[in-house]
């Protein structure tokens, strides 16, 4: 059987039915007892709808009652039903077309009608040899997958939202452990499962296929082991989509559509041949999915196709004895038409693009074939034309040709456009023997903005500044976007350096104005600008834009929001800059960091009433770097919210070993990144890392600056008090070495203050930084805040403290910071 044949031999008549009054747990139950998947919904003699597998992805499984719900209200009507001689090919066009998977066949008003599903063409098709020739992999669908942990009614949205009829189940190391279908919906319906979890849903054997193996063996496999999908696989054994009846009847039918264009290209040698040939060609005709128009020797029409009609809007009465001008658009003048028609005469054949008017009035463009078509004695009988729709095709080859050039989101050159540029002007440049400028340009501390108000706003205000860019470059420079928060101008003519200098004045005021962020939160925006010259600071493209990314970095580098021209001093440090990432990026997984902790003790007694872990780096080939150098770097570079999850980490693990050594346990304070701090994930990393290395929340306190708080005062208060209601108490390091607003000390849950190491050295003997530290102890005070004074190194100091009657003191009169080792000592004296 073919695509040609009457579907009506395809299809069964065995329907199941139930009432519009049954529930969706009563028809999900008959479903399951009678095998089948779907099920027709009447009332007396009259068909209302129907409801199918595919109806259950729709229901919201959030909903306790669903199964209770009646059946009418989720069915689809009226239900599409074609004759029963309609062809498989067109039924198998509609399946496409509306979405459907199931078709009502009608065998005249007497008798029952029957039903087809795209399994049941599938299976009946002889197509096997085809099938033989075809992979897995032309076939398959993409797969989606969901974790083991997820909702069975998040699964059943998530399905529909993606419009997949199957996903696979898999565990936390990324494993399939399961397959979720349809049928798996009607199932939890009809044996009114409440709440069931993914795992217990999709938990069944996984029949896996190659993507090399054949479409044939993949329905085999199908029919075999009596199931809905395949989980089809690479020769590596990844998991790479599934592969059903659906999609295999899907790729058939596009395979023959193709064939059938090929047979078209064949027709005037078969209308010679035979009649027999001539009637294969008639069928062909009717089917095709590109339209086909026939006239006589005069141009008018006197026969189109099926196609012809649902791609234009005539119905073929309407255009026989008219000529094809009736779709002109008027978008082509009279030598297009001349020049056709010449083509035509003389080689017997024209191809080409052509806009045309649809019988709504919408132009569209589509590919056009005309051939003449001769008879025995080689005079043109017939002209014939075949042409489809290739509007969106070519809407989309324009889409992608601008993207290969230009930002999706800005519009502006990208990377591969400003290379060109570039290379063209250094040409120009060299021949011409005058300079060029090449900008770079950073924005400071763009991860914030995404970070806090979103990458929608973090969008905008790239449009924003991209708008504002170009309103104050010349009309020969380019601007570009590298990606992310970086731009590059491409000055291709300069008189001298002072030309790169005044731009990047006029891209300081064009910046003065504060971008909008929120209804309330307008911000000033700053860029950081490295910039190099041609031909003094390189001769190729790849030189000019790394030479103004280093001279970018200087300017990070050294407070950002400013310009700076490149140097070979900087090419030195940005290579030793390199160095040290690199190294960084390794120092985890090298074990090349530790944690050393110096004593807190108390002013009166003298005992240590806790610590500070102090994160230290040996690097084999640098040796002890110090913090001042590379956490800077691990906070430019990202890395430091990997290093504070080490240093939770390993702080946790620690304390466990002293306490199950018998020490006398003490807090520890680690001290947390601005960057970190910002990430709602971080309260949760410090849960999970107390209670994997059970210890107690009061045995932790964090530590953090001034700097944490001043971009997002509100999402850090959060952060605290979610740790403080833990148990965990907060420290304020550092304090008076930045802003020291003391507004923000009765807004933070503290219970802490650290008084900088810099007021301490200079007592007793400046009166400034005495009346100081008395001032902040005077505060912490009245707060209910703990005082510890940093920085104590000699015993004058120490006495000094003892008078103010702070808590506690830290330095290297009292300890120095060691290892963990040489503390745990201590402990035992």
């Amino acid at each position: 059987m073919h695509f040609d044949a009457p579907v009506g031999e395809v299809a069964h008549r065995n329907l199941l039915y139930c009432s519009s009054t049954h529930t969706l747990q009563e028809a999900a139950r008959m479903m399951r007892q009678q095998k089948c998947s779907s099920i027709i919904v009447k009332d007396e003699d009259t068909i209302l709808g129907i409801w199918t597998e595919a109806d259950a992805i729709k229901l919201n499984f959030r909903e306790n009652d669903i199964g209770q719900q009646p059946i009418h209200q989720f069915m689809t009507s009226p239900v599409e039903s074609v004759p029963s001689d309609t062809r498989v090919g067109k039924v198998v066009e509609l399946f496409r077309q509306r979405g459907f998977r199931h078709c009502l066949v009608n065998y005249g008003p007497t008798q029952a009608p029957g039903i087809i599903s795209q399994t049941d063409i599938t299976l009946n098709i002889n197509i096997d040899h085809f099938l033989t020739l075809c992979k897995v992999k032309a076939a398959q669908e993409l797969c989606l997958t969901l974790k083991q942990d997820t909702s069975f009614a998040k699964a059943v949205e998530t399905m529909r939202l993606r419009k997949t009829d199957a996903a696979v189940v898999i565990d936390d190391d990324l494993r399939p452990i399961g397959i979720i279908t349809q049928a798996d919906l009607v199932k939890v319906l009809a044996d009114e499962m409440s709440s069931p979890s993914l795992t217990e849903i999709a938990l069944k054997e996984l029949v896996c296929i190659d993507n090399e193996d054949t479409l044939l063996s993949a329905r085999d496999a199908l029919m075999t082991h009596k199931i809905r999908h395949l989980v089809v696989a690479n020769q590596q054994g990844r998991v790479e989509g599934v592969i059903s009846m659906r999609h295999i009847l899907q790729f058939l039918q596009m395979e023959y559509s193709s064939q059938l264009e090929d047979a078209l290209s064949k027709r005037d040698e078969a209308l010679k041949r035979s009649m027999q040939d001539l009637n294969l060609a008639e069928r062909v005709f009717e089917h095709a999915m590109e339209g086909i128009v026939i006239t006589d020797p005069t141009g008018e029409i006197i026969r189109v196709n099926p196609a012809f009609t649902l791609l234009t809007g005539y119905q073929e009465q309407e255009v026989v004895g008219k000529t094809m001008s009736v779709l002109a658009s008027g978008k082509h003048d009279a030598v297009f038409y001349h020049e056709m028609w010449r083509q035509i005469n003389e080689e017997g054949q024209w191809s080409g693009e052509i806009w045309n008017k649809r019988k709504s009035g919408d132009l569209f463009l589509e590919w056009l074939t005309i051939s003449a078509v001769h008879d025995e004695f080689n005079n043109v009988s017939h002209f014939t034309g075949l042409f489809r729709d290739v509007t969106e095709i070519r809407k989309q080859e324009e889409k992608i040709r601008h993207l290969a050039y230009f930002d999706e989101l800005t519009g502006l050159p990208n990377r591969r456009l400003l290379k060109d540029r570039v290379s063209m002007a250094i040409s120009g440049a060299h021949r011409n023997e005058h300079q060029l400028a090449v900008m770079f340009i950073d924005l400071d501390q763009f991860k914030n903005i995404n970070d806090n108000f979103g990458h929608d706003v973090g969008d905008q205000v790239l449009t924003e500044l991209a708008q504002r860019l170009e309103y104050i470059t010349r009309d020969e420079d380019t601007l570009a976007r590298l990606g992310g928060d970086e731009f590059v101008i491409l000055m291709p003519s300069i008189n001298s350096y002072e030309d790169v200098i005044r731009l990047g004045t006029r891209i300081n005021q064009v910046l003065k104005d504060p971008f909008l962020l929120s209804d309330d939160h307008n911000k000033q925006i700053t860029v950081s600008i490295g910039a190099s010259v041609y031909p003094d600071d390189g001769a190729t493209v790849e030189d000019l834009l790394k030479h103004a990314d280093t001279a970018m970095y200087s300017v990070k580098a050294n407070g950002r929001n400013g310009l700076q021209l490149f140097s070979q001093e900087m090419a030195q440090r940005s290579m030793q800059h390199f160095t040290m990432e690199a190294n960084l990026r390794n120092a985890i997984e090298r074990n090349e960091l530790s944690l050393h902790y110096q004593p807190k003790v108390d002013v009166i007694s003298g005992s240590m009433m806790g610590m500070e872990a102090l994160l230290r780096w040996h690097q084999p080939q640098l040796g002890a770097v110090s913090p001042a150098k590379f956490i800077p770097l691990a906070e430019e570079t990202g890395l430091i919210e990997q290093i504070d999850q080490w240093v939770i980490d390993s702080a946790c693990a620690q304390i466990r070993h002293w306490l199950e050594k018998g020490a006398y346990p003490v807090p520890v304070a680690i001290n947390i990144s601005p960057i970190s701090l910002r990430h709602r994930k971080l309260t949760r990393l410090i849960k999970k890392a107390l209670e994997r290395h059970q210890v107690p929340a009061s045995l932790l306190q964090i530590e953090i600056t001034e700097s944490a708080f001043i971009d997002d005062m509100d999402c850090v208060i959060m952060q605290l008090q979610t740790l403080k209601e833990i148990g965990i108490s907060i420290a304020l390091d550092d304090f008076g070495t930045g802003y020291s607003s003391l507004s923000y000390l009765a807004k933070l849950p503290l219970d802490e203050l650290k008084i900088d190491a810099s007021f301490i050295h200079n007592v007793p003997d400046c009166e400034t930084s005495d009346t100081l530290i008395r001032a902040i102890t005077g505060i912490a005070k009245n707060l209910n805040l703990k005082v510890v004074v940093e920085g104590v190194e000699t015993n004058e100091q120490l006495s000094y403290v003892e008078e103010l009657v702070c808590d506690q003191v830290q330095g290297y009169l009292t300890g120095r910071p060691a290892a963990a080792s040489v503390i745990e000592t201590n402990f035992a004296k």
